[in-house]
């Protein structure tokens, strides 16, 4: 950990670190293997970024509890392409509000910060911490069937940074895309659009699930689930998913929703966001809505 203290930014959000008014974040992608043995998501996360103005030399993002790993700059293919697969240890600052976590620093490559308009990609590897706050651990005893672990994301208000490093601020969007691999048995489920095509068995004990999210979002709503589930259409663009052992009584309750989004669309226009499927998540569910 270094000595140097972390320094909220100098925009108008007094709860991130991350420098995000020096750049854009243009896009995300995250790489997830889920381990319930020892509660970590561990994997990767490559943010595609641009500059907002000059001057800038390092990108700073929020963390908390994340153990940081190797880090790589892949720049654009006409860009300093003698080092694209530079990698090197990160620098992680604390600072004074023990909530807000840690800064992640990144020294930039010098030609881009000087010359380029392009984009920059840098992926960052990682495990996060099985006390992470936006990350809830479900034993079985605490699901509607009992006998499969669970795993839900909640990211409100700046718990994002728990998972995935990143500039957790209201105050960006970005469009994301993910691979997520879990035990097979279990289904996993984010915010965004499932590619179908795109599910692979890994070996006999992982799957892997891919998702896309076109629509530009902010960091807490971000979104993960891992559990025993199962789905009910109710529309073609609208399904309910649930633990198999009360699904149908899922359905059965949901089953006006699409009814319920024409009136909306009728009243504010089109829904841009493709798909409107709900989740419903165990008993033990502290809240009663996410």
């Amino acid at each position: 950990m270094a000595q140097e203290e972390a320094k909220v930014s100098q925009s108008k959000d007094p709860c991130t670190y991350s420098n995000f008014h020096q750049l854009k974040l243009v896009h995300m992608h995250l790489e997830w293997k889920v381990n319930f043995e020892k509660k970590e998501l561990d994997g990767y996360c490559e943010v595609t970024i641009e500059k907002k103005e000059s001057g800038v030399t390092e990108l700073i993002l929020d963390t908390k509890s994340l153990k940081i790993g190797d880090w790589s700059v892949q720049t654009n293919k006409h860009i300093n392409k003698s080092k694209q697969k530079k990698k090197k240890k990160a620098s992680i600052r604390s600072g004074k509000v023990e909530a807000f976590g840690e800064a992640l620093h990144i020294e930039l490559p010098k030609e881009w910060c000087k010359t380029s308009n392009k984009g920059l990609k840098v992926r960052i590897a990682y495990k996060t911490s099985p006390e992470a706050n936006g990350i809830q651990w479900l034993e079985p005893s605490q699901t509607a069937g009992g006998k499969h672990p669970y795993l839900f994301t909640q990211f409100q208000p700046i718990l994002a940074r728990t998972a995935f490093p990143c500039f957790d601020t209201p105050g960006v969007k970005s469009t994301y895309t993910a691979n997520v691999t879990c035990e097979k048995g279990l289904v996993a489920l984010m915010s965004g659009l499932a590619d179908k095509s795109d599910r692979s068995h890994t070996d006999d004990k992982w799957v892997s699930y891919s998702f896309r999210q076109p629509v530009p979002i902010c960091s807490y709503l971000v979104a993960l689930v891992v559990g025993n589930l199962e789905r009910r259409q109710i529309s073609p663009r609208c399904d309910v998913w649930c633990e198999p052992s009360i699904v149908d009584k899922a359905a059965f309750e949901f089953a006006n929703m699409e009814k319920f989004l024409s009136i909306a669309e009728s009243i504010c226009g089109k829904y841009h966001w493709s798909r409107y499927d709900l989740l419903c998540l165990p008993p033990s569910f502290p809240c009663s809505f996410m």
